[in-house]
């Protein structure tokens, strides 16, 4: 088997609280007032492997607030995933970063009913299902975006680094979106 699709290392690393998240969204209204985009990153800050993404969706309610739902929930529904297939063994706090602070309070929320009309909706629907079956808790904070724009790599904080490559695999996914 082909060791870089091995990702046992995430589940080790879960078990260990040692995995941090970050995720940005994107979107460019002149260009398509359709398109949302996500990044993300999941990495073990023991060992330094990650795991990245990205994805674009089309849809009528595309916003850049969108796009930072949607890689909210994407590392959310990628947690169950691992929690459900590996079962690690202890349930430690992960925190997920995120520059836009409305969204990560948004996924932090405990619903029961999730009103049709709220802005995203249907991935609040996700985040309180995903909730009710992820054995870990999540810890949503605020990052600030684009600080290098401010200060040189090396003084970026780890999330602020993964923040600019969240932001970097996000625009990428809309430009080929």
């Amino acid at each position: 088997p082909n060791d870089d699709n091995d990702i046992t290392w995430l589940a080790e690393a879960l078990a260990h609280g040692t995995i941090i998240g970050c995720t940005d969204g994107s979107y460019n209204g002149k260009r398509s007032t359709n398109h949302s985009s996500a990044g993300w990153i999941l990495l073990d800050t023991a060992s330094g492997l990650q795991l990245a993404g990205s994805f674009c969706e089309f849809s009528p309610g595309a916003s850049s607030y969108r796009g930072e739902m949607l890689g909210l929930c994407a590392l959310q529904l990628l947690l169950l995933a691992v929690d459900k297939w590996y079962s690690p063994q202890a349930a430690q706090t992960i925190t997920i970063y995120c520059d836009n602070e409305k969204a990560g309070d948004r996924a932090q929320e405990e619903h029961r009913r999730i009103k049709p009309g709220w802005s995203c909706s249907d991935v609040l629907r996700s985040f309180r299902d995903t909730k009710q079956e992820l054995r870990m808790p999540l810890r949503f904070v605020h990052v600030s975006a684009h600080m290098d724009d401010v200060l040189t790599w090396e003084q970026l904080s780890v999330a602020e680094q993964l923040n600019c490559m969240c932001d970097a695999l996000a625009k990428d996914a809309l430009d080929k979106g």
